[in-house]
């Protein structure tokens, strides 16, 4: 796909890190120093933060974030002052009568989005109990943070050494987690779309015929989208990283082309998919 843009030139993919990318609209600011949050406030900020960990669920197809990540906001003092102050700005709807807040109103979202997802790591972390005891692997918070790990790879240039969403990789033999019928279904599908992001990510440079690799497994994520906008945002984010390095100048000039096996226009596509995503974030959302 790539290598058979017209006047294509390869460029090296460069890494980005995390941090850099949640600034792009501007620095948030400091938060209060030493802030102590009553509990009113506290809970306040709970409810508030719950609307993204039900979308970070809807995000990565898990649902981890909804039954855990309250409890951990409540361990995370960091986070707790992140949503307390965005909430101040939300409730204010300070954009309204200061637009130029609006950059760190974003990047203090975008920090909040991040480190509510980052929740799971410090849960897996957390891999005993008071006893001492190794706690049983939860399937769940398995598959969320792999498919974290997968996604933060994805975004920031990373490749990977094992496919971390493959399928066979979570729950075994465990009939209890493995759903049936139709919701067996669809989690297959939701398994193979990000199965076949998690192979793109372990496919290097060097192998012989990467690009063809790569070619092949958007195309099996791209069977697999469903209409779910979600994994319309993930392979279109996969789409700009693979074609876009090729033919940097054209991401935005060419028009949209009807043959699908003009890669140009697939990354035409895809930018303009993403940037539209990103219009519709408004404070007010």
């Amino acid at each position: 796909m790539a290598n058979a843009i017209p006047e294509c030139r390869s460029l090296e993919l460069h890494q980005i890190k995390i941090d850099d990318l949640l600034t792009m609209s501007g620095q948030p600011g400091p938060l209060p120093e030493k802030l102590e949050l009553p509990p009113t406030r506290i809970e306040e900020c709970a409810n508030f933060f719950m609307a993204y960990a039900v979308c970070v669920d809807v995000f990565l197809e898990t649902h981890w974030f909804e039954a855990n990540a309250r409890h951990f906001l409540l361990a995370n003092k960091s986070l707790l002052a992140q949503v307390s102050t965005f909430l101040d700005s939300f409730m204010e709807k300070k954009w309204t009568t200061n637009p130029e807040c609006v950059p760190a109103m974003e990047s203090r979202e975008s920090r909040i989005i991040w480190d509510t997802m980052a929740l799971c790591r410090e849960a897996q972390a957390q891999n005993t109990n008071s006893d001492g005891k190794i706690v049983p692997e939860d399937p769940e918070l398995t598959l969320v943070y792999n498919r974290l790990k997968v996604f933060e790879a994805l975004v920031t240039g990373v490749t990977l050494r094992t496919n971390l969403t493959s399928a066979p990789e979570y729950a075994g033999d465990d009939s209890t987690w493995v759903p049936t019928g139709l919701a067996q279904q669809l989690k297959r599908s939701d398994m193979k779309f990000w199965d076949a992001i998690g192979q793109y990510l372990v496919i290097t440079d060097d192998m012989p015929e990467c690009n063809v690799l790569r070619d092949l497994a958007l195309m099996d994520a791209r069977a697999h989208l469903d209409m779910i906008e979600n994994r319309d945002v993930v392979y279109s984010i996969a789409v700009i990283r693979h074609i876009s390095r090729f033919q940097p100048r054209k991401v935005k000039t060419l028009p949209p082309s009807t043959d699908e096996k003009d890669v140009s226009a697939k990354l035409y596509v895809a930018t303009k998919f993403i940037e539209e995503e990103g219009m519709e974030r408004q404070p007010t959302k």
